[in-house]
């Protein structure tokens, strides 16, 4: 990626080893296996704690894990990875936003939420957020073309709440006007008639998601991004 690879095709193959990377990283076993684990093991307090570190010490290693692969190959990586997250083919910009946002979980990169914001690039999401509203408004027919605007939006509104998580973030998101990004979207004014979705349920299913299903998705990770920030800021 960061040697200017110009094939598209190329570039989502890296781009999914990169996030499969990650996720191999991220993955932890649950708090279900462990508990299972403990029971077979012990049910004294001392062996429950020991695994409590032991979690800990899994999760600090990872998270060192996912650094190394990410400062492997430095900044350039990152600047790459936030340039086709703007201006890449809708494929690979899905899945540079997706890799932002398990770098971002991970913890892998400190200053992401920083490095996003100084260099142009979470300017340029809002106001790509800001220009898709068309784009989704036509989603919102009863037969769209496609459904690949709402795909890209998801995935834009998945980083964006990731940052929020946190308070740099969210101070970054207030500071680029994102509240103000979202209120300008006459896409959350397209409310469907319940009644006529209820009705339309008795049809035959088929792919297309229902037209509430569709709005429910485009309106429910706006609100996950203010109610991130909110609780992030206080």
């Amino acid at each position: 990626m960061i040697s200017e690879v110009k094939s598209q095709q190329l570039r989502i193959n890296l781009y999914s080893a990169l996030l499969n990377c990650l996720r191999i990283a991220k993955r932890l076993r649950t708090d279900e296996q462990l508990e299972y684990q403990e029971t077979l093991i012990s049910r004294q307090e001392s062996a429950r704690m020991n695994s409590t570190e032991q979690r800990r010490g899994d999760r600090l290693r990872l998270k060192v894990m996912a650094a190394e692969v990410i400062g492997a190959f430095g900044e350039k990586l990152i600047d790459t990875i936030c340039h086709d997250a703007v201006t890449g083919h809708d494929v690979c910009r899905m899945l540079a936003l997706a890799c932002l946002d398990m770098i971002s979980e991970l913890q892998a990169v400190s200053t992401l939420c920083d490095f996003v914001a100084s260099r142009g690039y979470l300017k340029h999401i809002l106001e790509s957020l800001d220009q898709s509203s068309p784009a989704l408004c036509a989603v919102m027919q009863p037969v769209p073309e496609n459904l690949r605007p709402l795909y890209v939006y998801e995935s834009r509104m998945a980083f964006l709440t990731r940052m929020a998580h946190s308070n740099v973030g969210a101070r970054l998101l207030l500071g680029e006007q994102a509240l103000g990004v979202l209120s300008n979207m006459k896409v959350y004014d397209l409310q469907p008639d319940v009644k006529a979705s209820e009705l339309n349920r008795n049809e035959p299913q088929n792919f297309l998601p229902s037209i509430d299903e569709r709005f429910r998705s485009i309106l429910l990770p706006a609100l996950s991004l203010c109610d991130a920030i909110i609780n992030s800021l206080g």
